[in-house]
């Protein structure tokens, strides 16, 4: 009798074709089997649709002493909170949420530097030909979730279609640059949802 209230299996297929339909697809250039093959079919199976999202915001390489690894898409991206070691680390994030605007966000020539020893991170770009600079928290082991806010404000400033959602997984965010029937339909898969994000006062 348990077995009939077990979880239905979906295999791994059916999960990429339902992500196709909600809008999900990959860059020119990658396949699926490159995206998955990390990975057992029985990881994907234990939390259907939210494990494929992973992957597919994950960096990918070709060849294991590939050192030019791409993002399967540029609609996903899982960011490790805790990933503070390198001191251009603001310009990484900066210039990823960029790229998934597909150049749209006019944040240009970005420089950073996050400094352990002064323990003081400075960041500045360049936005409608103009220089700005922000003032970023520093944390020694954690990324600044603000920093965000920040850039998804001057992204909603445009008006588009697409705006930027997130999961909480833990120490890592699984951020999502999609419209709102993207955002409709991937929620009646993935368990946790997807949020819209939501900006201190």
């Amino acid at each position: 009798m348990i077995s009939f209230f077990r979880n239905k299996t979906i295999p791994l297929a059916e999960q990429w074709s339902k992500l196709q339909e909600a809008g999900i697809h990959l860059q020119a250039d990658m396949d699926m089997e490159q995206v998955v093959a990390g990975n057992s079919l029985s990881w994907y199976e234990e939390k259907p649709y939210t494990h494929l999202l992973i992957s597919l915001g994950e960096k990918v390489c070709k060849e294991d002493a590939d050192p030019d690894c791409a993002y399967p898409s540029d609609q996903l991206w899982y960011v490790d909170l805790q990933a503070v070691e390198n001191t251009d680390l603001y310009s990484q994030l900066a210039e990823r949420m960029v790229a998934m605007t597909g150049g749209q966000l006019d944040i240009t020539h970005v420089r950073s530097c996050l400094d352990h020893e002064q323990e003081r991170v400075l960041f500045s770009f360049l936005h409608g030909g103009e220089r700005v600079e922000w003032d970023v928290q520093y944390y020694s082991e954690w990324v600044d979730k603000s920093f965000f806010d920040r850039i998804i404000q001057l992204d909603r400033q445009r008006g588009g279609e697409r705006e930027f959602v997130y999961m909480a997984l833990g120490q890592h965010l699984l951020i999502a640059y999609i419209d709102q029937t993207q955002f409709k339909l991937l929620n009646k898969l993935v368990d946790p949802k997807f949020n819209v994000w939501t900006m201190k006062k």
